[in-house]
């Protein structure tokens, strides 16, 4: 199953743009042995199936064994970049490998609803309800006086 929650734990109905969110996966472990690495991932699409953004854990060097026969994969996002919206969640898991050498643990091809609520993504104070497009990205912005460079 899967749920949001809070980085403290608390169960989240709705996540908030730009704030903490934890994706919690629980499992029941009926293929892995012990010595089997898993590396587990989940996406995140719009309403109507476009993926936004995928993450193995593997991408990240981190492949979990040991599996107790129940628990659950929790990925911390510390500021969720998705503008406020609905959208669909899924996961997949991989035994000792990666995407191109893994061998198939479990895929549900399930996907499971989420909302997103506006929030102070920018840190302006201003509840972001940007509807343009489902990604919310933070840079810095700046002025340069003149022209292009040109080569010489």
């Amino acid at each position: 199953s899967f749920h949001m929650e809070s980085p403290d734990g608390e169960l989240l109905q709705a996540a908030t743009s730009g704030a903490p969110v934890v994706f919690a996966f629980e499992f029941e472990n009926r293929n892995c042995d012990p010595k089997d690495r898993v590396s587990f991932s989940f996406s995140v699409h719009t309403d109507r199936e476009f993926g936004l953004f995928h993450n193995y854990s593997h991408f990240s060097d981190i492949y979990f064994n040991n599996l107790p026969r129940t628990g659950s994969f929790k990925h911390l996002i510390p500021e969720l970049p998705l503008a406020p919206g609905d959208y669909l969640v899924a996961c997949r898991a991989l035994m000792n490998g990666d995407i191109i050498t893994g061998e198939e643990a479990d895929w549900p091809r399930v996907f499971v609803p989420i909302t997103v609520v506006g929030g102070d993504f920018y840190g302006t104070g201003n509840v972001n309800l940007s509807k343009w497009g489902p990604i919310l990205v933070k840079g810095t912005w700046s002025m340069v006086e003149g022209g292009p460079k040109k080569d010489i």
